[in-house]
């Protein structure tokens, strides 16, 4: 597992006084906050000051204060250490690629071969054996994450055929 992540990607300056504004990760925003060390390419910087303007959210980092400076970090991602993500429902992807899946009887599913964004949650798209693929809401009502992860689903949910009419 890789031991840090990305946070958002300097967008563009904001003024003259250094601040940028951040295409932030929605997952990862909580972590977004004044004091936080990140990596920006080979520099390490550290987050001033946190604000959001017009629905984006802009930092000031330490020792930056002009737009030179700022603009030169236009693009660049910025990372930060896992550990200083503490959202109790956060999904890393490359910890659950490649993962059984196994119904609530522990018949197998299938192989998890992504995690994909959705509007109101995530989805695992799983392979199937059969070379289909199905796709399972990542909710706490209908996913046990644990190893082998299990899927509590109604019928319908894995295959079709075995929905209620």
């Amino acid at each position: 597992m890789p031991a840090r992540a990305v946070l958002a990607t300097v967008g563009k300056p904001f003024g003259l006084a250094g601040d940028v504004y951040l295409w932030l990760d929605p997952d990862l925003g909580d972590a977004l906050t004044p004091g936080l060390h990140v990596t920006a390419g080979t520099r390490e910087l550290e987050i001033a000051t946190v604000r959001h303007h017009r629905g984006r959210s802009m930092v000031r980092f330490v020792g930056i204060d002009d737009r030179a400076s700022v603009d030169a970090l236009r693009g660049v991602p910025l990372q930060i250490d896992r550990a200083a993500v503490t959202a109790d429902d956060l999904i890393w992807a490359d910890e659950v690629l490649g993962r059984e899946v196994v119904d609530a009887s522990g018949a197998l599913v299938g192989v998890v071969e992504a995690l994909l964004d959705g509007p109101a949650h995530d989805y695992l798209s799983v392979a199937r054996p059969d070379g289909g693929e199905v796709l399972i809401p990542v909710v706490d009502e209908l996913v046990d994450m644990a190893e082998p992860i299990v899927v509590h689903g109604p019928p319908g949910l894995i295959d079709p055929a075995d929905a209620l009419e």
